[in-house]
């Protein structure tokens, strides 16, 4: 019986899960949708995906939320691994569903606008198997955009930066170093506050 239970509650989870694309809220430069949601709480998990303008660069950036039906925050912004956990079934870990939707969501947003330039930093010092992740999506951007990674390096606090290009434009390639105006771009905490804030109140109500 509790193999049963069991078995029912993850194909429950999956439907659920299988629903982001019809739950997609677009923004624009912002692609929303609902990871995993508990009606009996009116609570709804969020993954953020965007961009978002500094000077000549784009800064891309993805992160989760929990909100409430009213469209109010009840968490800061998720960015790791072990965070994200805390708020989701022990049926969805396991089964590793999530990163793939991360994946198609950027793909999607890659789609509407594929900006020249393009910056990535860690919020925090990661380990090579806690990166996986980030290249994972930086080889999406290369393999299936046609964007050259240009440079990337550990900076001064131990975060990891990617900094990626177009291909096709010599001129901008060649000069690269000159147009990336990194010292216009603030920390990534504040990047994603800058990338999401305004969407909070556009999200759907479930009442």
């Amino acid at each position: 019986m509790r193999k049963l239970i069991r078995k029912l509650l993850k194909e429950i989870i999956e439907n659920k899960i299988d629903n982001w694309e019809e739950n997609i809220s677009d923004f624009g430069n912002v692609l929303a949708t609902i990871i995993w949601y508990d009606t009996e709480n009116n609570e709804y998990f969020y993954l953020f995906v965007g961009l978002t303008p500094y000077g000549n660069v784009q800064s891309f950036s993805y992160c989760f939320m929990l909100i409430d039906k009213d469209g109010n925050p009840l968490s800061d912004y998720i960015t790791e691994r072990n965070e994200v956990a805390k708020y989701i079934p022990n049926e969805i870990k396991n089964s590793k569903l999530i990163f793939p939707i991360i994946e198609n969501l950027t793909r999607k947003l890659l789609n509407k606008m594929t900006p020249e330039e393009i910056y990535r930093k860690t919020i925090e010092p990661l380990t090579n198997n806690s990166l996986e992740r980030y290249h994972r999506i930086t080889n999406i951007m290369i393999n299936e955009y046609d964007y050259k990674l240009k440079e990337t390096y550990v900076d001064k606090d131990g975060c990891t930066v990617w900094k990626l290009i177009k291909n096709g434009n010599t001129e901008k390639n060649k000069n690269m170093d000159e147009s990336y105006d990194i010292g216009g771009i603030p920390n990534p905490k504040q990047i994603l506050h800058d990338t999401f804030d305004w969407i909070l109140p556009k999200l759907p109500k479930f009442n």
